[in-house]
C-alpha cells in the first residue's frame, strides 16, 4: 500500500491498544491495533498502482515528504512514488 501523504495529522495513536481484526492481514499481522491512518483516499494498493501514473503534481505535507520525491519536482522529473516514500514520511513524523 501506498499513502501519499503520511503527516502528523494523519496519524492517530490509540491510548489503550486495542484488539481489531487487520484490514490489511500477513503473516506478520497482529491482532492489537496499536493506531490509525486517516485519509485513506489518498491509499492505494500496490497491484493498482501503474507505472503510468507518475509523480507530475506536488501531493503531500511538505515536512514530511521523502526528499526524492522533493528533488525530483525541482528537477522536473517524473518519478513512480513508492512505498519507500511513505515509509520515509514516517521517519519524518
Amino acid at each position: 500500500w501506498v499513502h501519499w501523504d503520511v503527516s502528523i495529522g494523519n496519524i492517530m495513536f490509540l491510548k489503550d491498544p486495542e484488539v481489531r481484526n487487520p484490514v490489511i492481514e500477513d503473516e506478520t499481522s497482529e491482532n492489537k491495533c496499536l493506531g490509525i491512518i486517516l485519509d485513506a483516499d489518498h491509499v492505494i494498493s500496490l497491484e493498482q498502482y501503474k507505472p503510468a501514473a507518475l509523480s507530475t503534481h506536488c501531493m503531500g505535507t511538505l515536512p514530511f515528504m521523502s526528499y526524492w520525491i522533493i528533488d525530483s519536482w525541482t528537477n522536473a522529473d517524473k518519478i513512480k512514488h513508492t512505498a519507500l516514500n511513505d515509509f520515509e514520511s514516517f521517519i519524518w513524523v
